[in-house]
């Protein structure tokens, strides 16, 4: 397998690069996991921040990713392409980009401890509803009414809040979005030929 970037999610979605063999399954479909100019700072610089442009940028992200969750389901529908599936991207959008880079803009100072635990407190909500066993909670249908999906979204307002920030329409300026092959049974993923390793 290359290490070359490539689109590989069951129904489309965000693309970076990949490193081979790294999955991750949010609702039993095989993903990819995916960042967009995620700078590798901390392993650069010792754990360090130096750029407070890139604490900025990483903020952006979090604070744009609550607001993706925090959304009433007709924008969160609107915000995103029509071929990805929709309820895994607004939890991958937080879960796989947003919170991975809350640590680095805990320690930079730009968020309080406790700002972060309720950040983490979302994404081990998220993962509760993860996997196989909870495939009913990612259909468009229980985004739109499910309990567990208002739960989320009150915590994402409540998170909002804590920052100072207010509930808006997100801007996803940072992630890139492209179709991908479409699998027969999507709870299985994608089974690539051989040329495609």
């Amino acid at each position: 397998m290359s290490s070359e970037p490539r689109q590989s999610l069951a129904q489309g979605g965000a693309i970076g690069r990949v490193k081979p063999g790294e999955m991750y399954s949010r609702q039993g479909l095989t993903r990819r996991k995916f960042l967009i100019g995620l700078l590798p700072i901390a392993a650069t610089t010792g754990g360090q921040l130096t750029r407070s442009a890139d604490v900025d940028g990483f903020f952006h992200r979090i604070v744009e990713s609550l607001r993706l969750l925090a959304a009433d389901f007709e924008v969160q529908v609107s915000v995103l392409p029509a071929f990805v599936h929709i309820p895994d991207e607004v939890a991958m959008t937080f879960g796989d980009d947003a919170f991975l880079l809350a640590d680095q803009v805990l320690r930079a100072g730009r968020i309080t401890q406790h700002q972060y635990l309720r950040l983490k407190e979302i994404d081990d909500a998220l993962t509760a509803m993860s996997g196989k066993e909870h495939a009913e909670l990612w259909t468009l249908e229980a985004l739109r009414s499910r309990p567990e999906w208002q739960r989320i979204r009150a915590m994402a307002r409540g998170a909002l809040s804590s920052l100072g920030m207010t509930v808006t329409r997100p801007k996803l300026d940072w992630v890139a979005y492209a179709p991908s092959r479409v699998a027969a049974e999507p709870l299985k993923g994608i089974q690539f030929d051989s040329e495609d390793h």
